[in-house]
C-alpha cells in the first residue's frame, strides 16, 4: 500500500524558488527518493496559502509570478494538492477575490459548508455568503 506524506511550508518554497541552491537540490532529491518508493506527496491548501505571501514578502516577487510557480510546481508529477484539481484552475484564474479567499471558499465547498465573508468578491463564490 502506498503511503501519503504532506510537505510544509519549507519544503514548498524551497522548491518554488530554488533558494538556497544546494538545500532546495537537496530537498527535491529526497522528495523524488520517496515518490520512486510509491509515496504520494501532498501539499494543503494552507501551505499554498503561506508560500504565497512568503514568497511575495521575502523574495518581492509579484502575484502572477507566484502563482505561475505554483502552478509549474504542482503540475510537475512531484506534488497532489491535497483540495483537488481545483487548485490548480484557482491559481491559474486572476479573477474575483484573492487567492486565499479561492482557497478558504474551495475548503468550505468541499466541507459542504457555507462561508461567511464581508468581501464583496469572496461572497461572488456560490458557496460564500455575505455575513
Amino acid at each position: 500500500m502506498n503511503k501519503a506524506y504532506a510537505i510544509d511550508t519549507s519544503i514548498f518554497v524551497r522548491l518554488l524558488t530554488g533558494h538556497p541552491a544546494q538545500t532546495a537540490t537537496e530537498v527535491l532529491n529526497k522528495l523524488l527518493d520517496l515518490q520512486k518508493k510509491g509515496v504520494e506527496l501532498m501539499v494543503c491548501s494552507m501551505v499554498i496559502g503561506e508560500a504565497y505571501m512568503a514568497i511575495q514578502h521575502h523574495y518581492g516577487l509579484e502575484k502572477k509570478v507566484v502563482r505561475m510557480a505554483m502552478l509549474d510546481v504542482l503540475t510537475s508529477g512531484l506534488l497532489t494538492p491535497m483540495d483537488g484539481p481545483e487548485v490548480l484552475e484557482i491559481l491559474a484564474s486572476t479573477k474575483g477575490a484573492g487567492l486565499l479567499d479561492h482557497l478558504i471558499a474551495l475548503q468550505g465547498e468541499k466541507a459542504q459548508m457555507m462561508t461567511l465573508t464581508l468581501d464583496r468578491k469572496m461572497a461572488s463564490h456560490s458557496n460564500c455568503q455575505k455575513l
